[in-house]
C-alpha cells in the first residue's frame, strides 16, 4: 500500500527533518497536542450502564476506595453518581495518552491540492511516497476511522484502567477517531507509537519524492545535495513539477 507525507520545506527545521526522514528512513512521531486537530481528544461519553460496567466499577472500587459491595454499586447507578465516578478516571487515561503516545500521520492521496496547501507548503514542500507491506495495515499502520461525532462509552475506559494492557489499544482507537465532516477528505492513515518525539523507522522504503512546484531552486539543490546520491542507490524517482 502506497502512503503519502508531505511536508514544508521552507522551515529549516523541516528541511533536516525530510533529509532525515529520506536516508534513514524514518519519520517523526510527535505528540499527540501538537497535530493540527484541535478536538483530538475532545469526545462524547456515553455513560449508559452496562452488566459490564457494574463488573468493572465493583473492580474499580476495591482498588479506588474499599473492598466493595453491590449495594454501592447499585446506588452509584441508582443515583446518577456514574458519571462524577467515571470522569476522573477518563482524564487520567486521556493525560496518560496525551504524556506517552507518538502519532505520524500520512495520507492515501498523491499529489492531491488541499493536502499540498495545508501540509506542503503550498508547493513549496514535498510528498514523499512510501511503499508499506499490505500485512503491516490494521497492525502498525492504521486507517483513520471518520464519525459523525467521536462517542466512547465508560466501559472503554474502565477496563483499561483495571488492564493496563488494553490501555495502549483503547488510546490507539482514540487517536484512530476524527470528525467525518472536518477531516475526511484526507484519507489519512497514522502510525502510533508508545513513545513521543522520537524518530521511528518506517516498515517500507521510500519509492518517490516529489517536489512542489514553489519549491525555491535554492532549496531544491540544498535538499539534492544531501538525498540525490542515496536516492539513486535505491532507486528512488525524484520528480519536481
Amino acid at each position: 500500500m502506497k502512503i503519502y507525507k508531505y511536508k514544508d520545506l521552507r522551515p529549516k527545521e523541516n528541511r533536516r527533518h525530510f533529509i532525515d526522514m529520506v536516508l534513514e528512513n524514518s519519520i517523526w512521531c510527535a505528540d499527540p497536542d501538537s497535530l493540527n486537530d484541535e478536538d483530538e481528544f475532545r469526545y462524547k461519553y456515553d455513560y449508559r450502564p452496562t452488566p459490564n460496567t457494574v463488573i468493572f466499577l465493583e473492580e474499580i472500587l476495591k482498588k479506588k476506595i474499599s473492598p466493595s459491595n453491590g449495594w454501592k454499586v447499585k446506588y452509584i447507578i441508582e443515583n446518577g453518581l456514574l458519571q462524577g465516578m467515571s470522569d476522573p478516571i477518563i482524564n487520567e487515561m486521556i493525560e496518560k495518552a496525551r504524556s506517552e503516545l507518538g502519532v505520524a500521520s500520512f495520507s492515501k492521496f498523491r499529489n492531491k491540492s488541499s493536502l499540498w496547501e495545508k501540509y506542503g507548503g503550498c508547493r513549496n514542500g514535498v510528498c514523499v511516497e512510501f511503499e508499506i507491506p499490505n500485512n503491516l495495515i490494521g497492525v502498525d499502520y492504521h486507517d483513520v476511522n471518520y464519525v459523525k461525532e467521536k462517542v466512547f462509552h465508560v466501559d472503554t475506559f474502565f477496563e483499561s484502567f483495571l488492564d493496563k494492557s488494553k490501555g495502549y489499544k483503547s488510546f490507539q482507537n482514540m487517536l484512530l477517531t476524527k470528525n467525518r465532516d472536518k477531516w475526511k477528505h484526507e484519507a489519512e492513515v497514522r502510525l502510533i507509537t508508545s513513545e513521543q518525539k522520537i524518530s521511528q523507522p518506517v516498515h517500507g522504503p521510500i519509492t518517490e519524492i516529489l517536489f512542489g512546484g514553489n519549491v525555491h531552486d535554492s532549496v531544491y539543490e540544498e535538499m539534492m545535495k544531501s538525498i540525490s546520491s542515496h536516492c539513486q542507490q535505491n532507486d528512488i524517482r525524484i520528480v519536481r513539477f
